[in-house]
């Protein structure tokens, strides 16, 4: 096609070019990857790898580890742990492969590009899931051994700056917070050695232990010979709490927290020895008037106690009686001398 302009008595031709121009038909959407989907592990539950056709590919915790789904199934009883120990193919240890950085990383919500490891932002920061390890949570800091959080330090609830210790048991041996330095105060354990005589309440009438243990009279005469040596435990204690709580001040037949306790029943301390200076009893201070006396003279004074006078010497001893390993009932004992 030519075109002619005119004007000013001129005429000029321009060149003609002729081309083709072709529309393409629009390609189709290519597939979207697969999206990582992470969860506890359970038998019965179908698990996927991420093929082509599958929307997700499986990541699962068990036992304190990442497992990634290498092939899609049912979970039967076999863990991922016995899979992996078996080569059994299902699935791979998380820790062992470079998934973490590709997949992990790479995945849809988690793109490398999204991560400012200047301006990083976690609510929970450890070094390892278990055993020696450094956990980071709000403002404080805890640091691991072995068994439990030995150190703690950083800004608490109160809004107060603080350095703590622990023992491997959990209890605070140290405190350096707003206060000062706080030493918590620590006891050691240790065993006492008790004896006792059991006392007999069998074959006498009476309603009730106390009525036969006054009936018998067994209280008034103890030697060192008729005992039989017992072990009381103190426990341990870290501040206010005991090492072992239900276990302090038990009497047991051995040196040791296994062993029974001593026999339930009816007690007397005896004498350090068999000698006849050594009967330790309590005396009653008396007025020599004569007259019996009553619970109004002497408060713990049973009502199956002998009769007991105001004159001359008035002993009494102390009865125990323990169940369980230690004491729950005690009774006094006054006769005259």
């Amino acid at each position: 096609m030519d075109y002619h302009f005119k004007g000013l008595g001129m005429a000029k031709k321009l060149a003609v070019r002729t081309g083709e121009i072709k529309f393409l038909p629009k390609g189709e959407k290519g597939t979207k990857g697969a999206q990582m989907r992470s969860r506890e592990w359970a038998p019965g539950v179908s698990y996927l790898e991420g093929k082509d056709s599958e929307r997700y590919y499986d990541i699962v915790l068990y036992n304190k580890r990442l497992y990634l789904c290498m092939r899609s199934h049912v979970s039967s009883s076999v863990t991922p742990q016995e899979d992996v120990a078996n080569n059994g193919g299902n699935w791979a240890l998380a820790q062992d492969w470079a998934f973490i950085a590709t997949k992990l990383l790479l995945a849809e919500r988690i793109k490398a590009e999204q991560i400012d490891t200047a301006n990083l932002v976690a609510r929970v920061l450890k070094t390892a899931f278990d055993g020696p390890r450094v956990e980071i949570a709000g403002s404080m800091m805890q640091f691991f051994g072995n068994v439990a959080a030995n150190i703690r330090f950083g800004v608490n609830e109160a809004g107060y700056a603080v350095l703590e210790y622990y023992d491997n048991d959990g209890r605070k041996l140290y405190d350096l917070g707003p206060n000062g330095i706080t030493q918590i105060p620590v006891s050691a354990e240790y065993w006492a050695t008790a004896r006792y005589k059991k006392l007999s309440t069998d074959s006498l009438p009476g309603t009730s232990d106390i009525e036969r243990l006054f009936q018998r009279k067994e209280y008034k005469q103890v030697a060192y010979s008729d005992g039989t040596d017992y072990f009381k435990f103190y426990s341990k204690m870290v501040g206010p709490s005991y090492e072992y709580p239900d276990k302090h001040q038990k009497v047991f037949v051995s040196k040791n927290i296994t062993a029974n306790y001593i026999p339930n029943g009816w007690y007397v301390d005896t004498p350090s020895s068999d000698s006849p200076n050594a009967q330790e009893l309590m005396q009653v201070m008396v007025g020599d008037t004569g007259r019996r006396l009553t619970s109004s003279d002497i408060p713990d004074l049973s009502p199956y106690n002998e009769a007991v006078y105001d004159y001359g010497t008035i002993y009494c001893r102390q009865i125990m009686q323990f169940a369980g390993g230690g004491v729950v009932d005690t009774v006094t004992a006054y006769w005259n001398g």
